[in-house]
């Protein structure tokens, strides 16, 4: 998810292999050095100035498969992973001020 020069970057784990809210079963938080630069290529090219872009990596390439201009949190619950994120995406306003 990113807003502005702002970006939050997770890996989520389930035993299914589609990955949603409801089934994942844990979560590790990447920092920016992480999020491929292939990624940020493609938000320039789709001028996205917030969105979340879900990936994966095959062949060592970003392979993108749902691009969202109106991204959610859903249920990844809020004090632990939506608020701190949240603030730290808030921070991209800035970008525009």
């Amino acid at each position: 998810m990113f807003l502005g020069s702002q970006e939050n970057s997770s890996l989520f784990f389930s035993k299914n292999p589609i990955v949603k809210g409801t089934n994942f079963l844990g979560r590790e938080a990447l920092t920016s050095a992480d999020v491929p630069q292939s990624l940020r290529d493609l938000r320039a090219r789709l001028g996205f100035d917030f969105g979340k872009f879900d990936y994966a990596i095959v062949d060592g390439q970003a392979v993108a498969y749902d691009v969202n201009r109106t991204p959610t949190y859903g249920t990844l619950g809020v004090a632990d992973f939506v608020l701190p994120n949240a603030h730290r995406l808030a921070q991209g306003l800035e970008d525009y001020l």
